[in-house]
């Protein structure tokens, strides 16, 4: 029994019937670095993580009061000080008279299973988080920081970069507060230079992901400012570093670093996979919150200038409706809105242009062109004013069209409303149009 013990790969050990630990397979010592003086009776503690402890020897004492068998999943110390995630399992042996005379257990290695699932639970969690988030970006980034920390990693940061090539570190993460703000005070002691050969800004710099199993002390000496520099470097006991590019739209807007620590862990080749997912969509996140708020921007400019505007300005939807009331048009034309909606701003055309201008404007929506055509425009006192007419399409942000109207004049109206064009949406003139260009 004992030589089979010895072939097995995974950690074996045998107790009494009252759970005093009285063998261990070679594979215990050469996996844990731990002496049988060390491990034999209550010694088998000294290679689980403390913060399992209290689990592990509350069940193991119930299985040993019931006879039930014994199953928990822990962390187990290797030599080198790394934990690893281990199903410890133990069945009871008994006599002919059912009575439990050894116990028999097993400590199977399932690291891997535990990340590959803690991996997926962490992509789904972010995934929700950042398709839901508001406009406030860094508070969304800095809970996806805090998402991350401890289960993927000991450290996790975020930097942004801005247009002027200036960047910032957003947030970062560690489950000891105090260490956080440790390093935000290090941060701003310390920043980083966009001269150094490796780094954060190196990253956001060449778009290219820098994956340390190991962080050499050589390392810390090249990237050292002074000696007290070096020193904190060293005293927060850095293991191992992944740093990957925030990319949306081809542009590299930031960087995701992960670093463990204390922890004893070490990133693999094959971690770059999950940080490369949580980089790309925390990195659909910012652009799309950076994108709304410019978007409001602009808008809100435009809604000033047309307000400010003496013409007639007014903006519909993709498919040549106007949905948006105007007061400029209001005031130009003594129409309300709702006489003017829709389709409806043709009633405002004289009977005799109508028809023409109706076709011209559908053309120009359907072949995603300017419109620029003259008619005459009913004004408030019922008489006709012959107007100058042009429609530009605007930014794709916004989705719609800008139109003004003004008398006739040297200058073509494109020289006041023209914007970047829009993606058009448009198979065919709406139904109705027909029916406002008869009235």
């Amino acid at each position: 029994m004992q030589l089979l013990f010895e072939g097995i790969p995974q950690l074996i050990w045998v107790t009494r019937a009252d759970g005093h630990h009285e063998y261990y397979n070679a594979r215990w010592y050469a996996y844990t670095g731990l002496t049988p003086e060390q491990s034999l009776g209550a010694g088998w503690r000294l290679a689980f993580h403390p913060d399992d402890l209290e689990v592990a020897g509350r069940r193991w004492a119930d299985s040993l009061r019931t006879g039930e068998p014994y199953e928990v999943e822990y962390r187990c110390r290797r030599h080198d000080g790394v934990w690893r995630w281990h199903l410890g399992r133990a069945h009871p042996v008994r006599d002919d008279s059912g009575r439990i005379v050894k116990w028999f257990g097993t400590c199977t290695d399932i690291e891997e299973q535990k990340r590959a699932a803690e991996s997926l639970r962490v992509l789904a969690e972010a995934g929700a988080l950042l398709s839901s988030s508001s406009l406030d970006y860094e508070a969304t980034l800095a809970a996806l920081t805090r998402l991350v920390v401890p289960s993927l990693a000991d450290w996790c940061a975020i930097e942004i970069a801005y247009e002027d090539g200036s960047t910032r570190q957003v947030s970062v993460a560690h489950v000891d507060p105090e260490k956080v703000r440790y390093a935000e005070e290090l941060r701003v002691r310390y920043p980083p230079r966009h001269e150094d050969p490796s780094g954060v800004l190196s990253v956001i710099r060449t778009g290219t992901p820098v994956v340390l199993n190991d962080v050499p002390d050589a390392l810390l000496v090249a990237g050292a400012r002074d000696a007290e520099h070096l020193r904190i470097l060293r005293q927060l006991g850095l293991r191992s570093a992944m740093m990957v590019p925030l990319t949306a739209r081809g542009r590299t807007i930031g960087a995701l670093s992960l670093v463990h620590a204390e922890s004893g862990r070490r990133f693999a080749q094959a971690d770059l996979l999950l940080a490369t997912q949580l980089a790309e969509r925390a990195a659909v996140a910012l652009d799309n919150a950076r994108l709304i708020k410019d978007a409001r921007r602009m808008e809100l400019r435009f809604r000033s200038l047309v307000t400010a505007s003496t013409q007639a300005v007014w903006v519909t939807r993709p498919d040549g409706d106007i949905e948006e009331d105007s007061p400029s048009w209001r005031a130009f034309t003594g129409r309300t809105y709702a006489q003017w909606r829709g389709l409806e701003w043709l009633s405002a055309v004289h009977p005799e242009d109508r028809d023409r201008a109706a076709r011209s404007w559908f053309a120009a929506v359907e072949q995603r062109r300017p419109y620029d055509t003259e008619y005459r425009l009913s004004r408030p006192d019922g008489h006709y004013t012959p107007c100058a007419c042009a429609r530009y399409r605007c930014s794709i942000r916004t989705a719609a069209c800008a139109n003004g109207w003004a008398p006739p004049r040297t200058s073509p109206p494109s020289a006041r409303w023209r914007t970047p064009p829009a993606v058009w949406n448009v198979r065919r003139p709406p139904a109705g149009w027909k029916r406002c260009a008869r009235r």
